[in-house]
């Protein structure tokens, strides 16, 4: 009797000593974390996600390690299956010595029907990378990268902070929030608001579109380029001639603007929603710059 009961506590302890590198989310879930550290060889960052999230920051440091932390979760219709499911789940790295590092997720063994998962990622990498990030359901966020960039999310939000050559983002359901300072700009939602932060470009062009949401695109006193406006139900809100910066109500649903000594256009459509050009402030503007009247 004494000796069984030792061995069943004993067993007991193991579990939880096993469970202890997993968490319960809720019911039916679990989730671990991993980390990996590996020397910067890499100029590009390929990272896809299924299901799950990006979050790659730059650092100034371009001899820092790059680290990849990857919280991994698992559903099925009990906490056994869940555990399962979560054994079965693997994250890849490849090209750790190359140029280009991708970076994913599989599920080692055949995924059974119950089974879902997914994988938050987030990165540090050096800020003189491109990067290309594409997820099916989740957010992106990208900042403080000085590479080309290129960011899709089939449903989720979408952020960055880049001055590469060229940004592009485009998400069918979820908003826009991107600030940039380089010369290419391609941001497209089905679904969403977009806000463009554009005060820091100097000659830039590009498209920036929404079919249902509003846009809201703000400009500096360097941005250069050629302002084509177009809503079809909606209004534009656009900034006086010659950067005088006074804002005026066009009456149409189209409007045009050259800023600075012109160049190459930056398109602005939406199909369902209306469009405000906005300049950044400075310490010298003062309050009467707002739009004093978007009801008309």
């Amino acid at each position: 009797m004494l000796r069984s009961t030792v061995i069943g506590i004993v067993v007991v302890l193991l579990i939880a000593k096993a469970a202890t590198s997993l968490r319960v989310v809720w019911p039916n879930s679990v989730e671990r974390t991993e980390a990996v550290k590996f020397a910067p060889h890499a100029k590009n960052f390929e990272i896809r996600a299924d299901n799950g999230s990006v979050e790659f920051v730059g650092q100034e440091d371009k001899s820092a390690d790059v680290e990849v932390t990857s919280v991994l979760q698992a559903s099925a219709h009990d906490e056994e299956a869940a555990r399962a499911a979560l054994d079965a789940m693997e994250v890849t790295i490849e090209g750790k010595d190359a140029d280009t590092c991708k970076i994913g997720w599989r599920w080692k063994s055949a995924r059974q029907a119950e089974w879902s998962g997914s994988v938050r990622f987030k990165i540090l990498a050096p800020k003189k990378v491109n990067v290309d990030c594409d997820v099916d359901n989740g957010t992106v966020n990208v900042n403080d990268v000085s590479g080309a960039t290129k960011l899709v999310s089939k449903n989720g939000k979408i952020e960055s902070d880049t001055a590469g050559e060229s940004l592009e983002a485009r998400t069918s359901n979820g908003s826009i929030e991107a600030k940039y300072s380089g010369p290419h700009v391609q941001l497209h939602t089905q679904n969403g608001t977009v806000s463009a932060d554009l005060s820091h470009t100097r000659g830039v062009d590009g498209e920036i579109s929404t079919q249902n949401g509003t846009m809201t695109v703000t400009v500096g006193n360097d941005t250069s380029c050629k302002l084509a406006a177009s809503t079809v139900n909606g209004r534009v809100y656009f900034p006086g001639q010659k950067h005088a910066w006074i804002k005026r109500m066009t009456k149409s649903r189209s409007a045009h603007e050259t800023l600075g000594e012109g160049g190459g256009t930056l398109k602005l459509s939406v199909q369902n929603g209306s469009i405000k050009v906005r300049h950044a402030k400075t310490d010298g503007d003062s309050d009467d710059d707002e739009d004093s009247d978007e009801s008309d």
